[in-house]
């Protein structure tokens, strides 16, 4: 969702940068700190900024900040010359399955979660506190192994329902 509709990142950012801040960013979809990557000088930078920021206010949480830092060009500014890439959700390598779509979450044959696309995610962030992992389709799609069979090492399979 975008930040200024989405009730705790506009809470965050609205706690750290004010009215102003929020402004700059509202239209911006949220992205999450907690899928954050880089080489090495650009992610010290990215920590230092994030830090320093985060310490100079007592109101600041990480994701406001990210998300401000992010938006508002403060990050790409200080990783010059690196260049800053946001990657939309369905385009990388990380499922930051919390914020994914209903019905969005699908695994492949042997249980991967993959994108729309077919393609396995490399990272799989925040699978625990989503709704996703109680969808049926999340758990059953394309499984390789039928619900209420235990498989023994030699591929058969056995009478115990698990």
């Amino acid at each position: 969702g975008k930040i200024g509709t989405e009730q705790r990142n506009k809470g965050w950012v609205l706690k750290c940068f004010g009215e102003e801040g929020l402004r700059d960013i509202e239209d911006s979809v949220v992205s999450c700190a907690g899928v954050t990557m880089g080489g090495w000088s650009a992610a010290l930078a990215y920590v230092s900024l994030m830090v320093d920021t985060i310490l100079s206010k007592s109101t600041c949480i990480d994701q406001g900040v990210h998300n401000y830092l992010i938006y508002s060009g403060g990050l790409a500014r200080a990783i010059f010359p690196a260049t800053l890439v946001v990657v939309p959700l369905e385009q990388g390598v990380v499922a930051q399955v919390q914020s994914m779509p209903p019905l969005s979450v699908w695994r492949n044959k042997v249980g991967e979660l993959v994108s729309s696309r077919g393609e396995p995610f490399a990272i799989v962030h925040q699978y625990d506190r989503s709704r996703h992992r109680y969808q049926p389709q999340a758990l059953e799609q394309n499984q390789l192994f039928r619900p209420g069979l235990l498989y023994h090492r030699d591929g058969g399979a056995g009478s115990r329902g698990v």
